[in-house]
């Protein structure tokens, strides 16, 4: 896939969206035509709207209202506690101005008035400008997120190894899921197993707060990609590095951290043999990297950019 490709598919879906700023006391809570479930005025005569489920999961924490209580009400008890605590917000910050995101006329964020947009066709135009021989290799845009992986044309080759693709990597969300990164990034070819490096350079994220302009955008996505070469380099002296050392550590540390879903942990285990003959504490550290970057593909996108960053601190130790 190509810069062109990307750039038409995420032109053609931003076409569908759109943004306004309403008063939250003119936003008026109602239980949708069909009675299913509730639904927004954005202005006292203005039709209800739907939320998309990010949506009306923003709009929820906003006003304090958890999830799980939302999910076990009915039509009716939901729109009786969504008003109460509308209300009780009117009261306190009835001028407060709110950011609502649409698409195809679903509400499908809520935010403060000081939300940042750092919108993916702006980062995409901005990518445009910068000439590089890095190659499209995984482009997602869904709902929730945003995310472009360029890589080298040519693999890290290293004896006993599988090839290993360096690259970048950007991650964004137009919801509030993300924030706005750009890192540099190494990619086994089997699976397209990921680990992103905090380690050698610095990676560029900025939150969805009084966003930067595209000049510094464009001026932090050329630095970065700028380093793929140094990173190449980096990235080929510690792999051949790691294939001798054994990776007990990082497997007790993976069984051990808190933050990685038991369902990873498990997989980990359960993959572990396909990465090397030899069982237990003789694993190498690469072996327990492959296993482990390949068991969190059953995660959902944003939670793996989370978990890639951890494999990647593995390769810089």
């Amino acid at each position: 896939m190509d810069l062109a490709t990307v750039l038409e598919k995420v032109t053609n879906l931003a076409q569908t969206k759109k943004d306004v700023v309403v008063k939250l006391a003119d936003i008026y809570p109602t239980i949708l035509d069909d009675g299913s479930d509730v639904g927004l005025r954005l202005g006292n005569k203005a039709s209800p709207k739907s939320l998309t489920q990010v949506g009306r999961e923003s709009y929820l924490s906003k006003l304090g209202i958890p999830n799980a209580l939302y999910n076990k009400c009915s039509a009716g008890l939901k729109l009786d506690l969504v008003r109460e605590f509308h209300t009780n917000h009117v009261k306190s910050a009835s001028d407060k101005p709110m950011f609502v995101r649409l698409i195809n006329d679903k509400i499908r964020f809520m935010g403060s008035g000081d939300y940042g947009r750092i919108d993916d066709l702006d980062i995409v135009k901005v990518l445009s400008g910068i000439k590089t021989s890095l190659e499209i290799k995984d482009f997602e845009q869904e709902d929730t997120h945003f995310l472009l992986r360029a890589l080298t044309k040519d693999p890290i080759e290293v004896k006993g190894l599988r090839p290993y693709f360096p690259g970048v990597q950007i991650v964004n969300s137009e919801v509030g899921r993300s924030s706005f990164k750009i890192q540099l990034i190494l990619v086994e070819q089997v699976c397209t197993n990921g680990m992103v490096s905090s380690r050698f350079a610095k990676s560029y994220a900025r939150v969805h707060r009084h966003a930067p302009g595209l000049e510094t955008l464009l001026a932090n996505a050329t630095g970065l990609i700028s380093k793929v070469d140094e990173f190449t380099e980096w990235s080929r002296n510690r792999l051949s590095a790691l294939t001798s050392i054994s990776g007990a550590e990082f497997l007790m540390r993976i069984r051990r951290e808190h933050e990685i879903p038991a369902q990873v942990k498990e997989k980990t285990d359960e993959l572990l043999p396909k990465y090397s003959s030899r069982e237990g504490l003789d694993h190498t550290v690469l072996n327990v990297l492959s296993a482990f970057t390949e068991a969190i593909q059953i995660r959902p996108r944003l939670e793996r950019v989370k978990l890639e960053a951890f494999a990647g601190d593995m390769i810089a130790l």
